[in-house]
């Protein structure tokens, strides 16, 4: 009898490798547009609280939202266009082509902070209703309409954008320092014990890394000497 083994694993294609790196520079590119979103979903939640509930919410729980949709949201999206641009163009990958129309993402990313200001304003000022209509969530602004529908990328893969933000504050921000030093630090000092570091062995002995992130936990290790 014959033993069975396992199918070999095709190689994705070239034009599969493209189309997955397209859908990663789209997801983060569409950051903004879906942080829009999110925004507005936000507002639209709070607009529907009968008055008893929204007097129980902090006094800057829209301001909140705003600063949230406008400032926080915006930064975040400027910095991942400009990380996306530049492997884009590393790779000699065309982001003004005609699959990754960036202008049309950063219109409809305006024009989602736009409605969200609207929202705001429209939720803040309403009487607080029972029975209050969802605040439209595809409308027209300065002639441009812009819904969900609009966001190429799967919810997926923004979800992993977000990992990417949270990794990059964890691993190389000030604000990340105290996660950071609960992660990897527990680490070093049991790498420190198990595989102590000599003037003899210095930057010898060789650590294998496993999903090694953004390379802080690398870097880390290299700076003790191994």
């Amino acid at each position: 009898m014959a033993d069975a083994t396992e199918p070999e694993l095709a190689e994705p294609s070239d034009a599969e490798e493209a189309a997955h790196f397209e859908e990663i520079v789209m997801s983060f590119c569409e950051y903004g547009l879906y942080m829009s979103l999110e925004a507005q979903r936000r507002a639209n939640a709070l607009s529907l609280l009968p008055a008893s509930a929204r007097e129980l919410l902090p006094e800057d729980a829209f301001q909140n939202i705003r600063r949230f949709a406008t400032e926080c949201s915006a930064l975040n999206a400027k910095f991942l266009s400009a990380v996306a641009s530049e492997v884009a163009l590393g790779v000699g990958f065309d982001i003004s082509g005609p699959n990754v129309v960036l202008d049309r993402v950063h219109e409809l990313t305006l024009a989602g902070v736009r409605h969200v200001q609207h929202a705001l304003a429209q939720a803040k000022g309403q009487q607080a209703r029972g029975d209050a209509e969802r605040l439209d969530s595809n409308v027209a602004l300065d002639g441009l309409r812009f819904s969900a529908a609009d966001v190429r990328t799967a919810p997926h893969q923004q979800r992993k954008v977000h990992q990417t933000l949270h990794s990059i504050v964890r691993e190389w921000t000030t604000e990340g320092e105290q996660e950071r030093v609960e992660c990897f630090q527990p680490l070093l000092e049991e790498l420190r014990r198990h595989l102590p570091v000599t003037p003899d062995n210095l930057l010898q002995q060789k650590v294998l890394v496993p999903g090694c992130g953004l390379g802080r936990l690398v870097a880390g290790i290299v700076h003790a000497g191994y």
